[in-house]
């Protein structure tokens, strides 16, 4: 599209984008990334690790570094984090808060909170500046 020639002329890269089909017909997801005059396939985060400042890997459902051993899973209590959100948690360690949130499995109960990273780099939830 537009948006994503767009982000690799300003930004070298595009979000992530889903259901690109390889030769073999499985379906994958990547950005696009402008490297040695050429598009190709980015199966990295363009963010570093919060942890040891590695490179990370940027899967379906995870965003893992093999230096370290971080893990983020990209849903959360039910709720899919964007790419801002993951943006603001990597480089910041704090996300804007992000809305919708359910309690519990099963529940339609939900809550609004930031994402933070304690000391271990685990995902905690700050709801009104309390840590859960």
């Amino acid at each position: 599209t537009y948006e994503e020639a767009k982000d690799i002329c300003t930004r070298g890269y595009t979000h992530r984008i889903d259901k690109f089909k390889s030769k073999e017909e499985k379906i994958f997801s990547a950005r696009l990334a402008y490297k040695d005059k050429n598009v190709v396939f980015d199966f990295n985060s363009p963010f570093p690790c919060p942890r040891c400042n590695a490179v990370l890997r940027d899967g379906a459902d995870l965003i893992s570094c093999a230096a370290c051993g971080f893990s983020l899973k990209k849903t959360l209590s039910a709720k899919t984090l964007t790419e801002k959100h993951l943006e603001a948690l990597l480089t910041k360690g704090r996300s804007p808060l992000i809305r919708g949130f359910l309690k519990a499995p099963g529940s339609s109960e939900t809550f609004d909170a930031h994402l933070i990273f304690n000391e271990q780099y685990q995902v905690r939830f700050e709801k009104n500046n309390k840590t859960g």
